[in-house]
């Protein structure tokens, strides 16, 4: 389908399809709330130093590494709990300015080449230092036109491409592309300028016999240089232009300014990655490591290292096409099932509504996919690189950095198989259609997860149990001790109308075997409602205390309260340590009380809704 074959209908529907992904990006952009994205707040955190027009991030407070305090604590994932967002619209919250006299320390793992900020930095440095208008609708502000920028961009790669165009904006605006698009990061412009960079040298490799000699591709000269300035790792995808060797490339100076700018992009993407990654100031995953540390061991352990990476990858397969589709930050709530079949079903019918071309020959096909392999198996390489041990087996969780290199995959077999010109139309709208409707479940799977009290899909094998949990301090825990002496009481409020159980959350044990603890549950007027005798015996840690219930109480309204004794019989030693979070009372609609004093603290309980 290049540009002469598309009908007059199929660029409708390419119009229609860019409107309707510009409204839906809006939204996002405004309604996923800050904080909600893969590490926003180190993001924000580097944006405001550039705003700064400080590069180097980092630097130090004796240096003025300072940064705004209300990046922490306006976040969507610094809550104790996952509630309703609505409240970052409230005037309390949404009008919240910067205390300039009250900043935080500005350390950050968002150590990626400046230019991946540089529309965000320019929101941010007008926004706020220059008319200092409040934190959250300048966050706002920077998604939106950051993600015109990414729209903008997929548009002149779809003008650019000579085959696959259709195939490209479907690969573009995946669920996961969208949501990125909602949230601050660095990966909206490495996916920019990773399309433009393919658009603009499958043109070329599409054009060269039809231009002058003379001809410099200025565009594609600066595509390459873009690339060197992506997020790590991304400078592979230049290895694309091995497609223009064996075609005239024009004059020398073409072919001298091509490899003299890729020398260029890959020297800036190489040195920043050094300099990024260097001891001295950045750590990787892997707690106590460095860079070179880890080098060391896997040279010294090569093959086990070899069998480490193949397994994990493919271990990890799932984790990556779920991670390519659709995710939400952090892996909070569940995206419907149906975003994952309605996905690929769009790049099937993609491939079927170009017209037959045969710009790509096997060789090239093959050349193109290998390159996005080559680029897969390096992005890859980084996380298992990280958390590498001798002996020792990994996951992957992350598939979105492969975004930058998917539409490698595809592309190539566009118009490889002709359809009938009675069905010609058939392919596109259904792709179309099957797009659409993947990213309205997606848009569906963020109201549910972070606009409602649930998060995760009602159905009668998964009830809704809330409170649903954030942060919790595990390593080292507020523990509260049910024990001979001691009675334990926590009081909540339900926000539906009927409990069907209520539950507890153990962190330690200690007991014999006769030992029993008894769970009740009652109202503020201490009138019994359920109880049930456990055996303590055989209890472990992250075990649950359960009791079914049969509960009818007023939403948001009535008190009920977890009681937990031990047995008067029980040994000397018995002990059972409840999962706990202190100071403060996290949970602010009940209490915690410890033998008839008040605590400063709750424990971890959820109650499940009929």
């Amino acid at each position: 389908m290049n540009e002469k074959t598309i009908s007059s209908q199929d660029n409708r529907l390419v119009n229609i399809l860019f409107a309707i992904i510009l409204v839906i990006g809006i939204l996002f952009c405004v309604f996923i709330p800050y904080g909600a994205g893969f590490d926003e707040e180190a993001h924000l955190v580097r944006i405001f130093d550039i705003s700064g027009l400080h590069m180097i991030p980092n630097r130090g407070i004796e240096k003025g590494g300072y940064t705004l305090s209300e990046i922490f604590s306006l976040s969507y994932q610094r809550r104790d709990f996952q509630t309703p967002a609505f409240d970052q619209f409230l005037p309390s919250i949404f009008l919240v300015k910067a205390d300039w006299q009250n900043m935080s320390e500005g350390i950050t793992r968002s150590h990626y080449f400046p230019a991946n900020y540089f529309l965000h930095g320019l929101v941010a440095g007008i926004g706020w230092r220059v008319f200092d208008f409040p934190i959250i609708p300048v966050v706002i502000l920077m998604k939106i036109v950051e993600f015109l920028f990414y729209l903008a961009a997929c548009y002149l790669t779809f003008r650019m491409l000579p085959v696959g165009k259709w195939v490209f904006l479907v690969t573009a605006f995946t669920p996961m592309a969208l949501f990125l698009c909602g949230t601050l990061n660095a990966d909206i412009f490495t996916l920019a300028c990773s399309y433009m960079f393919i658009g603009a040298t499958l043109e070329y490799f599409s054009k060269r016999d039809q231009v002058a000699a003379a001809y410099i591709p200025w565009k594609l000269l600066l595509f390459i240089l873009l690339v060197g300035c992506t997020k790590p790792g991304t400078f592979l995808i230049l290895f694309l232009l091995t497609i223009l060797i064996r075609r005239p490339v024009g004059s020398k100076i073409t072919s001298i300014l091509l490899v003299v700018v890729m020398v260029i992009s890959m020297t800036i993407s190489i040195r920043w990655m050094m300099f990024s990654a260097d001891d001295s100031n950045f750590k990787l995953w892997t707690p106590n490591s460095t860079v070179s540390n880890q080098l060391q061991i896997i040279l010294a352990n090569i093959p086990d290292f070899l069998r480490f990476y193949f397994s994990g990858i493919f271990h990890s397969l799932g984790n990556y096409y779920t991670g390519i589709v659709g995710v939400y930050g952090y892996w909070v709530g569940k995206v419907p099932t149906l975003v994952y079949i309605l996905f690929p079903l769009a790049i099937i019918f993609a491939l079927l509504a170009e017209k037959r071309n045969n710009l790509f020959q096997k060789k090239h096909v093959v050349l193109i996919v290998l390159v996005g392999l080559i680029c897969f198996a390096e992005i890859a390489a980084f996380h298992f690189i990280a958390f590498y041990a001798p002996g020792t087996s990994n996951i992957d969780i992350v598939g979105r950095y492969f975004l930058p290199f998917f539409p490698l995959i595809f592309i190539p077999f566009a118009g490889k198989i002709e359809i009938s010109n009675k069905f010609y139309k058939l392919p596109i709208i259904l792709s179309f259609a099957s797009l659409i409707t993947c990213i309205g479940f997606y848009g569906y799977g963020i109201y549910r997860t972070y606009y409602t009290d649930c998060v995760y899909a009602v159905t009668k094998e998964n009830p809704c149990r809330l409170p649903v949990y954030k942060n919790i301090e595990v390593n080292n825990p507020f523990i509260a001790h049910v024990t001979n002496e001691n009675e334990v009481k926590q009081s909540f409020v339900p926000k539906c109308n009927e409990l069907q159980s209520v539950r507890i959350l153990i962190e330690t044990v200690e007991a014999s075997v006769e030992d029993e603890i008894t769970m009740v549950i009652s109202n503020d007027k201490h009138q019994i409602l359920e109880t049930e005798v456990f055996q303590v015996f055989g209890l472990k840690h992250r075990d649950f205390l359960e009791i079914d219930t049969n509960i009818q109480v007023i939403p948001n309204e009535t008190v009920l309260w977890i009681n937990l004794t031990m047995e008067p019989s029980n040994s000397v030693k018995a002990d059972i340590g409840l999962l706990g979070r202190i100071p403060g009372a996290k949970y602010s609609d009940g209490e915690l009380i410890i033998n008839q004093e008040n605590q400063d603290g709750d424990i971890y309980f959820q109650y499940t809704c009929r």
